[in-house]
């Protein structure tokens, strides 16, 4: 488990003194195994999650693979990662986060049915309906939670399936045929946003083509997320100076601090 103690204490300051909200935020890829440490992460701030799901006999387990056993002890999505995000979205008065009204997302990273999946979440979801954004006699809701799917798109999913999720786009789909309130996301590998490894400085014509890229989708009206990126400090300054919504990490705690270090310098 980690300590999050005393960055606990740090992001608290850095709310009192106006520096909570970042450019670039921190997107949590690691699954949760309960719903203590989706709390954790929530408690340093972070709001932005990818989750690996899988249908089960009828249930949306937190899992990349079918267990083992029966009886296994993996997490249901509701009370991993829904139910706390439903408990902050009430308790700060329809806020995930305190002070922050922009939208929070819920990637769902799916490798096996999509369909099932999206039919799950419908039925689970009803209750929760406020803090999502969903769309409902052809007017989206403008909630402050929006799940969106990681799955094969091609014949699987139509605008009707997607009226409660809406889908991460690729670099390939900046003209996708889905609208920006169906597809408001554009996921790039860091190794397809450059052939640098992070280590030591970037070259300048690398520097401007990670830029041009991330231009390209802001100007599409998208946000843009980096995955599977390195580890280091060198590669994090390099998304953030170009401007880059998330970065998606295993290893949160650093790159908060991180962030908020370079946000208040």
């Amino acid at each position: 488990m980690i300590r999050y103690g005393l960055l606990f204490l740090f992001v608290c300051m850095l709310f009192s003194t106006g520096f909570a909200q970042l450019k670039t935020e921190v997107l949590c890829t690691q699954n949760a195994e309960n719903s203590s440490e989706v709390w954790e992460i929530l408690s340093i701030g972070v709001h932005q999650f990818e989750a690996d799901v899988m249908p089960i006999y009828g249930e949306l387990y937190v899992t990349p693979t079918m267990p083992d056993s029966a009886n296994h002890v993996k997490p249901t999505l509701r009370d991993a990662y829904l139910l706390p995000l439903f408990n902050q979205f009430k308790k700060n008065n329809g806020n995930i986060i305190p002070q922050h009204t922009d939208i929070s997302y819920l990637i769902l990273d799916i490798g096996y049915e999509p369909q099932t999946v999206v039919r799950l979440l419908r039925r689970q979801l009803r209750t929760m309906q406020d803090m999502f954004v969903f769309k409902a006699d052809g007017k989206w809701h403008p909630g402050k939670l929006q799940i969106l799917i990681k799955a094969p798109l091609d014949g699987l999913l139509n605008h009707e399936q997607l009226i409660l999720t809406g889908v991460v786009g690729s670099g390939d789909d900046l003209s996708s045929y889905f609208p920006i309130e169906v597809m408001p996301l554009i996921e790039l590998p860091f190794s397809d946003l450059t052939t640098w490894n992070g280590i030591g400085n970037i070259a300048f014509e690398e520097y401007l083509s990670v830029k041009k890229k991330v231009a390209e989708i802001h100007q599409s009206g998208r946000k843009v997320y980096v995955s599977k990126c390195p580890t280091r400090d060198e590669a994090w300054d390099v998304l953030q100076k170009a401007e880059v919504d998330f970065i998606g990490t295993n290893q949160v705690e650093e790159l908060v601090q991180y962030l908020t270090k370079n946000t208040t310098e």
